[in-house]
């Protein structure tokens, strides 16, 4: 059976400080960047690995 758990996450992005935390679950992972913009801490937020 599969679980689509670990394929959902959340992203929040802060366009001043241009780094972003993603959310999975319980657990949060923070992505330094610096990042021009959501849609490239979009790009390294799904290249993570678990």
């Amino acid at each position: 059976m599969c679980n689509n758990e670990a394929d959902r996450y959340e992203i929040m992005f802060d366009p001043v400080a241009k780094t972003a935390i993603v959310l999975r679950g319980q657990r949060y992972t923070f992505l330094a960047g610096p990042f021009k913009n959501y849609e490239e801490a979009r790009r390294a937020a799904m290249a993570l690995s678990d």
